[in-house]
């Protein structure tokens, strides 16, 4: 599936058409058997290694984040859960004083 995605977002670029930097162009196959300029297929790789590796960052991140609101939310609710506790203990104490 990451292939196919990887090679979709190829043939995309292809369409647009951004310059390479490699000379003229000479076309060769993709992976998949698609026709693709060699310099502008090493270009498009390039670019998907640079875009992949942003990907991954972002995922660690937000794996991160993650984390941090579990525990964040976790430590709420205990504090919620002993102020319940220490609300339900002096209406208790309250009840008996009246009495």
């Amino acid at each position: 599936m990451r292939r196919h995605c990887n090679e979709h977002v190829l043939m995309c670029f292809v369409i647009e058409g951004p310059s390479s930097k490699e000379g003229p162009p000479h076309i060769s196959k993709t992976p998949s058997g698609h026709d693709i300029y060699i310099g502008l297929y090493t270009d498009l790789k390039r670019r998907m290694a640079m875009l992949e590796n942003t990907t991954n960052s972002l995922c660690e991140d937000l794996e991160n984040l993650h984390d941090n609101f579990a525990d964040n939310f976790h430590r709420a609710s205990l504090y919620t859960q002993q102020l319940n506790e220490m609300i339900a203990l002096s209406l208790k104490k309250h009840q008996n004083s009246i009495k």
